[in-house]
Formats: structure tokens, sequence, C-alpha cells
């Protein structure tokens, strides 16, 4: 997600409730919600292991 459809794309995991927008500034701090994990299947709540699967599965390394 980068370009000017990122913010299309926020806008949607906004509205789905999956992320949270902050307002910081002149921006937004984005966190992921509750619902997150249960959606995506991921088995943890635990902001570092959330990373930890995202990194698996798009191939990102640490």
């Amino acid at each position: 997600m980068i370009g000017p459809k990122v913010y299309d794309h926020v806008d949607i995991l906004v509205e789905k409730k999956l992320v949270n927008a902050k307002p910081q500034g002149s921006t937004e701090v984005l966190t992921t919600s509750r619902l997150f994990p249960e959606y995506f299947g991921i088995d943890s709540t635990k902001p570092e292991e959330i990373r930890e699967f995202l990194a698996r599965k798009t191939g990102v390394k640490k």
C-alpha cells in the first residue's frame, strides 16, 4: 500500500473497524483494533506477535 491509493485502503480498514486512526498533528496514528487479529486469522492479540505474523506472511525481514 504505497501511493495515493493508500488513503482509500486506510479508510476501508477504519470503516471495517480493523484499525483505529487517532489524529496527531496533521496526520493520524494507525493502530490495529481488537477485531484485526480475528479477521485475519491471527492467534494472538499481542502487537509483537501480530507484527511477526504479518512479517512472515509478507516476507518482510526484521
